[in-house]
Formats: C-alpha cells, structure tokens, sequence
C-alpha cells in the first residue's frame, strides 16, 4: 500500500500513513 499511497497521494507525508497504522 506504500507505493499505492505515494501514487494516489504523494504530497501526503507519512502523517497519513501514522494515521492509518
């Protein structure tokens, strides 16, 4: 889901990330 996230969001740091997990 990494490379998934910085593909749909990667302006998104890991904050959203912190924020799933």
């Amino acid at each position: 889901w990494m490379p998934e996230l910085r593909r749909f969001a990667p302006n998104v740091p890991i904050v959203l990330v912190g924020t799933k997990l």
